[in-house]
């Protein structure tokens, strides 16, 4: 019968080290979960500048388009996507900084948009921190590679303010 108790023992005695290994397991799981759980307070100040950021961002887009770009009607990342990422040249001269806009073969409606507006643009006379006039320029477009269809999928009006 003595045996029989030992046994007995043995086996909830090596139960019970099983027990205390999972919940030692357990509380560290919980400690690492809990320390995710906690909001630190520099993230919430980046967050909340990071928003200002792109408030003004917008703010400064919709300014350019109404008043450098004749009210045009674009949303802020259309305008980031197909004007802001255009690749342009910057030539220095000591009155002048000549901004040329490459042409973009791809988005006709654009180089239109801007070509239209480069006059109205360099009427204002912007001048930079330099001291220097900013002249805005869109290279020609290049002639097509194949004849024109007559056809056009899509309105050259889009962007203009009904």
């Amino acid at each position: 019968m003595a045996a029989r108790c030992d046994k007995k023992s043995a086996s909830a005695n090596l139960r019970l080290e099983q027990r205390e290994t999972q919940l030692e397991k357990h509380r560290d799981e919980q400690a690492t979960l809990e320390s995710r759980r906690r909001i630190f307070q520099h993230d919430v100040e980046l967050d909340s500048l990071f928003s200002v950021l792109k408030v003004g961002l917008v703010l400064a887009i919709t300014f350019v388009l109404k008043e450098y770009l004749g009210k045009a009607r674009m949303e802020p990342l259309t305008f980031l996507d197909r004007i802001a990422t255009l690749p342009a040249r910057l030539r220095i001269t000591p009155q002048l900084e000549i901004l040329t806009f490459a042409y973009n073969r791809r988005d006709p409606d654009v180089m239109a948009l801007l070509g239209a507006y480069c006059d109205a643009v360099n009427a204002r006379g912007l001048r930079m921190r330099s001291g220097r006039t900013l002249r805005m320029l869109v290279d020609p477009a290049p002639p097509p590679t194949r004849p024109s269809t007559g056809r056009r999928t899509k309105s050259m009006e889009r962007f203009h303010p009904s």
